[in-house]
C-alpha cells in the first residue's frame, strides 16, 4: 500500500503505465489512474516548515480524502507514536534530515495539516503557487522502498 491521493493537479510526475485496481478493506475495489510524486508544506513541532515529497502516490479521484498509509511509513523509517489525543511522526530520511510532525484525531481518524504544492504544469496555477515551489525544494525525500 502506498499514500491515495485525489487531486491531480498536485502530482508532480504522473505515470499512467502503473494504474492498476487495488482492493480494499471492505472488499472494495479503487481505481487507480495513475501514480506519480506529491510534495506538501508543513509545519513541524519545532515550528520549522518543511517540504515532504511522497513517491509512490496512487491518482484516486474518486476517494473522499487523501489517505497516507502508517504501514507505507513505517517502511520508509518513519517513528510514529500514538498518542489519547494526537500521533506523532518523526522523520529521518537518507540524507539525515529529522523532524517532528503532529496528527490530531478527529472522529477516529488522524489528520495532518498540510499544504500541497501544485505541479508547475498543474493548470491550476496563482503567483503564490508558482513562487512556492520555486521557493521549497524538497526538505525530506522519503526513499522508495520496493515491495
Amino acid at each position: 500500500m502506498t499514500y491515495i491521493i485525489r487531486d491531480c493537479s498536485i502530482f508532480w510526475s504522473y505515470d499512467t503505465a502503473l494504474a492498476t485496481p487495488v482492493s480494499t478493506a471492505n472488499c472494495g475495489m479503487l481505481t487507480i489512474l495513475a501514480c506519480g510524486e506529491v510534495r506538501f508544506t508543513v509545519n513541524q513541532m519545532d515550528g520549522t516548515i518543511r517540504t515532504i515529497c511522497l513517491h509512490d502516490c496512487l491518482h484516486v479521484p474518486n476517494v473522499p480524502i487523501n489517505l497516507l498509509s502508517v504501514g507505507s511509513m513505517q517502511e520508509k523509517c518513519m517513528k510514529l507514536v500514538f498518542d489519547y489525543c494526537a500521533m506523532t511522526i518523526h522523520l529521518h530520511d537518507c540524507t539525515g534530515n529529522e523532524g517532528i510532525l503532529e496528527a490530531a484525531f478527529i472522529h477516529r481518524l488522524l489528520f495532518l495539516q498540510c499544504i500541497f504544492i501544485l505541479s508547475p504544469s498543474s493548470p491550476i496555477q496563482s503567483p503564490l503557487v508558482a513562487n512556492l515551489t520555486e521557493l521549497l525544494p524538497c526538505d525530506v525525500i522519503l526513499p522508495v522502498v520496493s515491495e
